[in-house]
Order: structure tokens, then C-alpha cells, then sequence
């Protein structure tokens, strides 16, 4: 098995190369709830392994976590993440899919990989009532088809994400 792009460096850094799946369909988005943390909702994604692409990655995290078919996956931006983890900087590289499946899954329902993990769908009228991660999410969800945006996130400064164009 290959090994994840997440390297612990010296000082407690962390440097780690993601995908982050954007998921909409009829007025919902698909967020993963780690149960361990009551507030905590996230896009599905996770690790790149070392030697694969970043768009493998994203097929490969759709059916570990729902074990669904889609239509499509497309980039649709690409961020640099600086934020807090153990009290270092980390860096984080996020490439950022949106994936078009036939359905969604019924929700509430555990993800095929993680006992703590459950998906759930948000109405996206409801979205600015919750903190969704990645917390640029509502920048990536304005970027046009067969665009790609680039994104610049500063949350050790807790800033605003930086659209790059």
C-alpha cells in the first residue's frame, strides 16, 4: 500500500496533499459528521497516496466513503491551507472535485470506512447556519464549470480565504 502525503516535519509541522469532494444535488450538499465531535461537518475526501493523482484520489475517496457510482468528477479548485494542528503551522494542498452522482446516498448513514463517520445532507439554503470545513467552501461553490479556482487560506490568522484568479 502506498503511503499518504502527510508528513510530519520538524517542530511539530504538518505538511499533507487532500482531496475534498463537493457533492450537490436537489438543493442538498453531502458533508461527512465525525460523531467524536459534535460540531464538526467536513466535504468527504481525504489523504493522496504517494505516485497517485490527485483525480484517482477523489474516485477512489467517493467509493471507499459511499460506495456509489457518479457521473463525473471535475477540479474545480485548488487551495493552499495554512491553519493550526498541534499547536504548529501546518500546510496543507487540497485539490477540490465536484462529483455528480445519479443519487445521493439516504442519509443519516455511517461512511463505509469509518465506524465515527456519518453522512448527512445539508439544504444549502441552510448552509450559513453551519461551519462546514473546508471553511473556503462557499468561494469554491461560486466557481463556474470548466473553471478552475485557486484559493489561498490563512486560518492561523483566522482570515478570510484569498480567491487567486
Amino acid at each position: 500500500m502506498e503511503q499518504d502525503l502527510r508528513v510530519e516535519l520538524p517542530g511539530g509541522r504538518l505538511f499533507a496533499v487532500r482531496v475534498a469532494l463537493l457533492c450537490e444535488a436537489a438543493g442538498q450538499l453531502l458533508v461527512a459528521h465525525d460523531r467524536r465531535s459534535p460540531d464538526f461537518l467536513a466535504l468527504l475526501g481525504g489523504a493522496v497516496r504517494a505516485g497517485e493523482a490527485s483525480e484517482t484520489a477523489a474516485r477512489y475517496e467517493w467509493d471507499e466513503e459511499t460506495g456509489l457510482s457518479f457521473s463525473s468528477v471535475q477540479l474545480v479548485g485548488m487551495v493552499e491551507n495554512f491553519f493550526v494542528w498541534n499547536h504548529a503551522l501546518a500546510h496543507e494542498q487540497s485539490f477540490c472535485y465536484r462529483v455528480l452522482p445519479p443519487r445521493l446516498p439516504a442519509t443519516p448513514c455511517l461512511v463505509l470506512d469509518s465506524p465515527y463517520v456519518e453522512l448527512r445532507r445539508l439544504k444549502l439554503c441552510e448552509l450559513p447556519h453551519y461551519t462546514v470545513y473546508p471553511l473556503y467552501l462557499p468561494e469554491l461553490r461560486q466557481v463556474q464549470p470548466r473553471h478552475i479556482g485557486h484559493f489561498v487560506v490563512r486560518q492561523e490568522q483566522a482570515g478570510t480565504p484569498t480567491p487567486l484568479q
